[in-house]
């Protein structure tokens, strides 16, 4: 056995041979849409976009007024069956103040669901409807 033949340093010092490169991939037949095509999908998503035609753009002012008026009650229930102001003497002025603010804010989303802010928005809408 010869010790040059099986040295290995010497195998990994030799340069291999290059590797060729991969053959390229035949081309896809892709034939290209006609222009009508293009229009109609172009006209389908932008229809399917429309904010008109989502349930949540048409209902988002009833459902946060739900929501904000809502969480304030569960806030004033939470303050009154939880809190004990004569315990908690110092926070007394902070609780007062925040079921303030909270009683400020359900004020206003009543306001303008009945108010005139509700009125003016109905005609905004009336308005743009009939222009249409």
């Amino acid at each position: 056995m010869n010790l040059e033949d099986s040295d290995p340093v010497k195998e990994q010092a030799e340069p291999s041979a290059p590797e060729e490169p991969p053959a390229p991939e035949e081309p896809v037949d892709d034939p290209q849409p006609t222009q009508e095509a293009v229009e109609t999908a172009r006209k389908r998503d932008s229809e399917a976009q429309k904010p008109e035609n989502s349930w949540v753009y048409r209902n988002i002012n009833p459902i946060m007024g739900l929501l904000v008026v809502s969480l304030s009650y569960l806030f004033y229930f939470y303050i009154i069956k939880y809190v004990d102001f004569d315990k908690d003497g110092s926070k007394k002025d902070i609780i007062i103040y925040l079921m303030g603010s909270v009683s400020t804010l359900v004020t206003m989303v009543i306001g303008y669901y009945f108010g005139s802010s509700k009125g003016s928005s109905d005609k905004a809408k009336q308005i743009e409807r009939i222009t249409k």
